[in-house]
């Protein structure tokens, strides 16, 4: 399993979310009380009752207020991690331990899992601050204040993950220079490398009705494995992928993983004859992962999408080779149609063209960015993965990116140049480009039936068409 090591600790804009009760304070810290328990992990749940779609979760406080949040802080955390996250697979020998009453009084305690020695305890308070929330809203900071003690607490923001098997999770990222807490997580061999991400869990008994979901390919993030040992707990997510050129890349990189509409996670079996192949994976808890789904909503195919990204692409991709209604924000996309395991081919010239998945979508546009789409709400999108390979040792031209589309719906229109991913132009030499190309279409999402994909024939280096026309003809 590839390695990636020694990316910065970032800090971004978060939301909140989730829910608690309350624990008191003893003479050694807080302890625990009600449904809130240390001593055990509650049973997974099974599937559900509701279908995944996007919807409001029922267990959330109000965390327009300080209140709420309180309220959601409420309770025993535990970080239990394999490793710190998939950056930095050197595995955490450190058990650490939050537990914060109803007053806000903090207990820390870190010890190694093998040895059972301690690394420290530690005793403080839990205030609030603000670094982007204004006056009148609720704090967006988490001050952990150890009074006289000798290690720094620290600033935090904070996010709400998921809930899965009974239990809460939260993210903290640490929000200032110097020291923190948390590095207390970390082994001294690998003191040196930042903590992006410190992910804590409390039992809650909270469980989603959500359902898995059906003949699928979806990006999901990976919380653990279920009592049997045969399922995963998966959430699913919407990936996000920020350009490499963007000022704050390494800002954004671990809280913008991926956006969450219904932050609740689901379990969902293995396929009996997928199981030793997804096992034998390296599964990195809170990580996004690239799931496939059969009829019966078994897992048939699983694994890191970074992981996907370094060996499809060779290292972390840019701008130009994701999919651009997934990641640049403008809008919410919504599944219409998918059309997966086919390859059609065809020849043009020294050219080998080859589409092997197509969709159709409707994509909702964020008020924000609609002068991007002529004040519309909402468009129909087509999009088609497509690998373009030359086969001569010159320079030659062709391009699926600029390809027409004609639908049943009588539309016809231009690829959108600007966001499809770069599989055309000039090919020097042997060459393969993949990507998606996209078209926007007026047609509503579900009267397309059948679409007539026309790519112009290949070019030699004085464009001179050195081949015919492609058409794809595709039938969902």
């Amino acid at each position: 399993m590839l390695k990636h090591k020694g990316l910065m600790a970032m800090l971004v804009c978060i939301m909140i979310l989730g829910g608690c009760g309350a624990p008191k304070v003893g003479n050694n810290g807080p302890e625990t009380s009600g449904t809130e328990t240390s001593t055990g992990i509650s049973e997974a749940s099974g599937t559900s009752d509701k279908t995944q779609a996007d919807g409001k979760t029922g267990y959330l406080p109000d965390f327009s207020t300080e209140k709420g949040i309180r309220e959601y802080l409420v309770g025993e955390w535990i970080y239990d991690r394999e490793y710190l996250n998939y950056y930095q697979l050197d595995p955490s020998d450190v058990l650490g331990k939050m537990i914060i009453d109803k007053d806000l009084n903090v207990f820390l305690s870190f010890e190694d899992k093998h040895t059972k020695e301690s690394k420290g305890e530690y005793t403080g308070k839990i205030g609030f601050d603000r670094l982007y929330a204004k006056p009148n809203e609720a704090p967006d900071l988490i001050v952990i204040d150890l009074g006289d003690e000798g290690y720094p607490g620290g600033d935090y923001r904070f996010l709400h993950r998921t809930i899965y098997d009974g239990k809460t999770v939260m993210s903290l990222f640490f929000a200032g220079n110097g020291n923190h807490i948390f590095e207390l997580l970390t082994t001294e061999d690998i003191a040196y490398y930042a903590i992006d991400e410190i992910i804590l869990e409390k039992v809650s008994g909270k469980k989603s009705n959500l359902r898995p979901i059906k003949n699928e390919e979806f990006n999901a993030v990976f919380w653990g494995m279920g009592e049997d040992g045969k399922s995963l707990w998966l959430d699913k997510v919407d990936r996000i992928l920020p350009s490499l050129e963007d000022d704050i890349y390494e800002l954004n990189l671990r809280m913008n993983l991926y956006k969450d509409d219904v932050p609740e996670s689901v379990l969902y079996k293995i396929s009996a004859n997928k199981m030793d192949e997804i096992l034998s994976n390296n599964l990195v808890e809170g990580e996004v992962h690239f799931a496939v789904t059969d009829e019966k909503g078994y897992v048939i195919e699983f694994d890191n999408a970074d992981y996907l990204d370094y060996i499809k692409y060779g290292d972390m991709p840019e701008r130009d080779i994701n999919d651009w209604f997934e990641d640049s924000g403008e809008g919410r996309k919504e599944r219409v149609a998918l059309k997966t395991g086919f390859e059609l081919t065809k020849e043009s010239g020294p050219f080998t063209i080859k589409v092997t998945r197509a969709e159709i979508f409707d994509y909702y546009i964020y008020d924000d960015f609609k002068y991007n789409y002529n004040d519309r709400d909402k468009v129909t999108v087509v999009s088609l993965e497509v690998e373009a390979k030359h086969n001569s040792s010159g320079n030659n031209y062709i391009y699926p990116n600029l390809a027409q589309l004609i639908t049943n719906t009588k539309e016809e229109v231009e690829a959108s140049y600007s966001v499809c991913d770069s599989v055309g132009d000039e090919f020097r030499g042997e060459e393969v480009k993949r990507g998606n190309v996209f078209f926007v279409l007026d047609s509503e999402a579900g009267d397309i039936k059948k679409i007539r994909y026309i790519i112009s024939g290949a070019e030699d280096e004085n464009s001179k068409k050195i081949g015919e026309d492609i058409e794809f003809k595709i039938d969902f």
